[in-house]
């Protein structure tokens, strides 16, 4: 049994009308309304998402998207009070993100960033292995791994601080 969020497709599918259905689905643009997808078993449908199509479906809405539909409606555009307080709570949310601090392991991990700038040479190769044993805070910590130390690199290689250089399938990294 498909339960559908929609109540045009609400009723109970059989597995022999399960692909024109989902394919009436699919062009109402109901793919994300899916709720559950019982009983198909052996039907050969394995993901009924299409991979790589990015819809607002795919994203939660916050408080601030809801205020600012709200704000947008004709009815709420013509009563200032409503306007005025949906402004300040919109202003509210935004102060709130804004004085966010960031967690413990956020600052570990920038501090061990640094570190791992602080004791590379210029224009010296290093693969992660020798980053580990070059940096002292990062020999010394038992919880390292090689994983940590990369996903801190690809960091710092998104901020242009370290280059990626690959020579035979072995991934160097240089201090820019």
């Amino acid at each position: 049994m498909i339960v559908y969020k929609s109540k045009e497709f609400a009723d109970t599918r059989t597995k022999k009308n399960l692909k024109k259905n989902l394919k009436k689905v699919l062009t109402n643009s109901l793919l994300y309304d899916i709720i559950q997808l019982q009983n198909n078993k052996g039907t050969g449908y394995k993901s009924l998402k299409p991979k790589g199509i990015d819809t607002m479906a795919n994203q939660k809405l916050t408080k601030k998207d809801y205020f600012n539909m709200i704000l947008n409606l004709t009815e709420v555009k013509t009563n200032e009070e409503l306007t005025t307080f949906i402004e300040h709570e919109i202003e509210l949310l935004e102060n709130k993100s804004a004085n966010r601090k960031p967690t413990k392991t956020q600052t570990k991990n920038n501090d061990l960033r640094i570190a791992i700038l602080d004791n590379m040479e210029d224009d010296k190769r290093y693969t992660i292995a020798e980053i580990i044993q070059a940096v002292p805070e990062l020999r010394n910590d038992e919880t390292i791994t090689c994983q940590k130390v990369s996903a801190l690199i690809t960091q710092l290689k998104n901020d242009n601080l370290v280059t990626r250089v690959e020579e035979k399938r072995k991934a160097y990294f240089i201090k820019n």
